[in-house]
C-alpha cells in the first residue's frame, strides 16, 4: 500500500514536471528550434526528480525502519511492564487475602480474650467469695476449739494429732 502511494507520488510529479516543461518558453531562441535538446534537457530534469524522489523514498524506508525497530522495542518494555504489573496484582491479592486471614484471627483472638477477661472477673470473685467464707469458717473453727478446750480441756497431744499441718498445730498451740 505504501509502495503505490510512493509510486503514485513520483507520476504526480513527473507529470507536473512535464507539463512545466510543455507549457513553459525556451530561453534561448536557438534551443526553441531544437527538439531534441528541449527533450534533453526535459530528460534531465525528470532524472533529477526521480533521484531526488528516490533519495526521499530511501529517506522514508530508513525512518520506517527505525521507527518499526522503535515500536518493536516498545512492543517488548510494554509486555516487561504488563508482566510486572500481573506479578504485582497476583502479589497484592496475596498480601490482601493475608490480610483478611491475619483480621479474622485478630478478631478471635479478641473474643478469646474477652471470655477469658470475664472467666477472670468469676474467678477472682469466687476467690474473694470463698477467702471471706473460708476466714468465716476459721474463726468458726477457733471458736470451736476454744469452747471444745474450755469444756473439756483437749489435750496439746490431740490438738498436734488432729492439727492438719504444722502450721495449723502451731496456730492451734498459740490460742491455747
Amino acid at each position: 500500500m505504501r509502495r503505490r502511494n510512493r509510486l503514485a507520488a513520483t507520476f504526480v510529479a513527473l507529470v507536473a514536471v512535464g507539463t512545466i516543461l510543455v507549457s513553459t518558453t525556451p530561453r534561448h531562441p536557438a534551443r526553441a528550434a531544437d527538439p531534441l535538446a528541449a527533450a534533453r534537457q526535459q530528460q534531465e530534469q525528470l532524472h533529477a526528480t526521480l533521484t531526488e524522489q528516490r533519495a526521499r523514498l530511501s529517506d522514508l524506508k530508513a525512518q520506517s525502519a527505525s521507527l518499526s525497530h522503535k515500536l518493536d522495542i516498545a512492543k517488548a518494555e510494554l509486555a516487561q511492564v504488563t508482566a510486572q504489573y500481573e506479578h504485582v496484582k497476583t502479589v497484592l491479592g496475596q498480601v490482601t487475602d493475608q490480610i483478611a486471614e491475619i483480621k479474622a484471627q485478630l478478631d478471635d483472638l479478641r473474643a478469646r480474650i474477652a471470655t477469658l477477661d470475664a472467666q477472670l472477673d468469676q474467678v477472682a470473685a469466687q476467690i474473694v467469695e470463698q477467702t471471706s467464707e473460708l476466714q468465716g469458717r476459721e474463726s468458726l473453727l477457733q471458736e470451736h476449739l476454744r469452747a471444745a478446750y474450755e469444756r473439756s480441756q483437749t489435750s496439746l497431744l490431740e490438738i498436734l494429732i488432729s492439727a492438719d499441718s504444722l502450721d495449723d498445730a502451731s496456730t492451734e498451740v498459740t490460742w491455747m
